[in-house]
């Protein structure tokens, strides 16, 4: 697959939430399980959807409000 061309993801020293979807024909999702599994301080939030994500913005935009303690929003 395409990921596997890419080397290694860095290690990440700060709060992360990776939104990663179900149903990814081009990223496997248990390529961010794995990656998740290894950072201090990481979330995986998985949405069922496709490889664009444009039917998770809502589920995107409060986990990101949630996790970093943003007020507002845009409503969504």
């Amino acid at each position: 697959t395409e990921a596997l061309e890419h080397g290694a993801f860095p290690r990440v020293a700060c709060p992360v939430t990776v939104v990663h979807d179900t149903r990814d024909d081009t990223v496997p999702v248990e390529s961010s399980r794995a990656w998740c599994a290894t950072q201090t301080g990481a979330r995986l939030v998985e949405v069922d959807d496709g490889h664009d994500l444009v039917a998770s913005l809502p589920v995107i935009e409060r986990e990101v409000v949630a996790r970093f303690g943003l007020e507002g929003g845009s409503g969504a």
